[in-house]
């Protein structure tokens, strides 16, 4: 089977039917063994055994496992709507902490909370998540306190995404149980 390499770019990888440009403006065709002993000359540290596979330098095993806590959980708080709040997989008391965290810091408070299919949603008055308007500042506040509520609860936020192709459904927040070290603020804003 033929591979494709650019010879130019050190950090690409080998991979079918791939056509990249050297230097010289020529397509390079090569064999799976020539790509793979110019792979070990550039990459001594990443090592490839009898079969051409890759494995782990030999120096991997001799480093200390990270450590985690015994029972690591993770949960989620999506933003929802214009003005939803959704824990997902987090336990029941936590619902409790972010309700008292949602009434210190939205003016509107919480109109609504409901078991929406087995993630506890809460429904305030106004729209925060809109970004924009007089809500703009109240709705950052917000979004701060939902992650100081969850530094305090012993929660990490390890990275927030949007996950929905929902168009009126905003940003993941993704948290798991570790000491945190720092916080760090986020914006609501639609563009960067």
């Amino acid at each position: 089977m033929d591979f494709f390499v650019c010879v130019n770019r050190l950090g690409n990888r080998i991979t079918k039917r791939r056509r990249c440009v050297t230097k010289a403006g020529a397509n390079h065709r090569v064999n799976k063994g020539e790509s793979m002993s110019c792979f070990k000359q550039h990459y001594d540290g990443i090592l490839t055994n009898k079969n051409n596979k890759m494995s782990a330098p030999s120096y991997y095993s001799k480093l200390e496992a990270p450590h985690y806590q015994q029972s690591l959980q993770f949960c989620c708080i999506t933003l929802n709507e214009s003005n939803k709040i959704r824990l997902i997989g987090g336990p029941p008391e936590l619902a409790s902490h972010l309700r008292t965290g949602i009434n210190r810091s939205w003016p509107g408070k919480i109109s609504a909370e409901q078991n929406y299919f087995g993630a506890h949603e809460f429904k305030m008055l106004g729209k925060p998540w809109l970004g924009s308007g007089p809500e703009h500042v109240p709705a950052r506040r917000l979004a701060l306190e939902i992650v100081r509520v969850m530094v305090k609860q012993g929660w990490n936020l390890v990275q927030s995404v949007d996950v929905s192709r929902k168009e009126m459904d905003k940003d993941s927040m993704f948290f798991e149980t570790v000491d945190p070290n720092s916080v760090t603020g986020l914006d609501l804003q639609n563009v960067d």
